[in-house]
C-alpha cells in the first residue's frame, strides 16, 4: 500500500540555498570568519565542552567585536543576497502542488531561512534565531531552537 507523505522537510545551508553556512556566510560578510576560526569556537563545540548555546554566543560576540556595532538590517540585507539553490525551487513546488506541507528544519540563521521561506512559499521554518535590541543592533545572544547535532 503505497504511503502518502505528509510533510517535506528541507535543510537550508547547501541544500535550499547555495550557501553551505549561514554562520559562515554572515561571518564573511561581517569579516569575522578568520576571528572565529582562530579562537575554534566550533571545535570547543563539537569536542562538547561548549553548548550550542554557548557557541552562538561567542559567534555573536565576534562579529560585533569586529564591527564594534552590527545592525539587524544590514543582516536582513546580506540575508537577501544568498541564492536560492538550483532546483530548490522546482522541487518545493512540486511538492506544495501535490499537496505536501514543507518545512525547513536548520541550525542555520533565521534572517536567511525567513527570507527563503517566504520567497518559496514554505509554512514552517525552524531555526536558530538573532535578537535585536530596540535600536536595531545585533545582541551578542539569540535563541536556539535547533542544534546541530
Amino acid at each position: 500500500m503505497p504511503r502518502r507523505v505528509r510533510l517535506a522537510v528541507f535543510d537550508l545551508d547547501g541544500v535550499l540555498v547555495e550557501e553551505k553556512s549561514s554562520w559562515g556566510y554572515l561571518h564573511s560578510v561581517l569579516g569575522s570568519r578568520g576571528v572565529v576560526e582562530e579562537r575554534g569556537y566550533s571545535k570547543l563545540f563539537e569536542r562538547g565542552l561548549i553548548s550550542y548555546s554557548q557557541w552562538m554566543e561567542l559567534d555573536l560576540r565576534a562579529m560585533i567585536e569586529v564591527r564594534g556595532v552590527v545592525y539587524c538590517r544590514e543582516l536582513e540585507e546580506a540575508a537577501r543576497r544568498v541564492r536560492i539553490a538550483r532546483g530548490a525551487r522546482e522541487v518545493v513546488d512540486l511538492l506544495r502542488r501535490a499537496g505536501v506541507p514543507v518545512a525547513i528544519v536548520s541550525a542555520g540563521v533565521d534572517l536567511i531561512a525567513s527570507r527563503v521561506a517566504e520567497e518559496l512559499g514554505i509554512g514552517e521554518v525552524y531555526v536558530n534565531r538573532l535578537l535585536c535590541d530596540s535600536e536595531g543592533r545585533l545582541l551578542p545572544v539569540g535563541i536556539e531552537v535547533v542544534n546541530p547535532l
